[in-house]
């Protein structure tokens, strides 16, 4: 929904009927859009065929996406801000209730699989695309998917001594990964095996999850959930 526009600082107006209008649009497309990449991967999206559903013209669609780049940029923003917004939630809600360290770091791994499992498409086009991958819309994509990894980072953050003891890293890894997160973050720069922990759990994590969402396990008779809290374990018991 549309934000309150502001004429002046400190003064917010209600949207207008146009802006509510336009907000309604561009949602109603974001739905098509994601309609079509459930049915036939982000690569069959077509806008014409969006605005032929809508009863609109192409130009006319074009006011509110200028290209198919522009609207997938969207909606790859959106599905970080979504996930990020499960696993900030999951880690919040530990916090808030005591829980310790590595009860937060596995309430956030299974938000995440909770979220991918409910909507895959949404999960594929931002972990197994070149759209996902900060290439495109990256004033967008960016910054949505840094808050994904800064759920993580915190909820690491109470085992990072563990970390620090049992992993080691490279000077050049290190570097890499500072300047990873300087560039991504305005935040900041976290200690470096706590990077190196939260990269580590998040490619571990997404690894089992993409490979669950494909079908493998199941066809190997593994019991992915199994798998995947195996995995988390390997992060808060050491």
């Amino acid at each position: 929904m549309p934000t309150a526009a502001s004429d002046a600082p400190g003064v917010t107006r209600p949207p207008s009927r146009r802006e509510l209008t336009r907000a309604r649009t561009m949602e109603e497309i974001k739905e098509h859009a994601l309609a079509q990449i459930a049915a036939s991967g982000p690569e069959a999206l077509s806008l014409n065929a969006i605005a032929r559903a809508m009863g609109m013209s192409g130009p006319a669609l074009y006011r509110y996406f200028a290209s198919r780049e522009d609207l997938l940029g969207e909606l790859v923003a959106n599905g970080y801000d979504d996930l990020a917004d499960a696993m900030t939630q999951a880690v919040e809600a530990g916090q808030a209730a005591g829980r310790p360290a590595p009860d937060q770091v596995r309430a956030l791994g299974q938000a995440t699989r909770t979220w991918a499992r409910a909507q895959p498409h949404r999960y594929r086009l931002i972990f197994a695309t070149r759209y996902g991958s900060g290439f495109t819309a990256p004033e967008r994509t960016v910054p949505a998917s840094q808050r994904a990894m800064s759920a993580i980072l915190s909820a690491l953050s109470g085992v990072q001594p563990q970390w620090q003891r049992e992993w080691s890293s490279t000077a050049e890894l290190d570097a890499q990964l500072r300047t990873w997160i300087s560039r991504s973050s305005e935040g900041p720069v976290p200690p470096e095996g706590l990077l190196q922990a939260g990269i580590l759990l998040w490619t571990r994590l997404h690894g089992v999850l993409s490979l669950e969402l494909e079908g493998v396990f199941a066809s190997m008779g593994i019991d992915a959930g199994l798998l995947y809290d195996q995995e988390i374990e390997r992060f808060v018991s050491l």
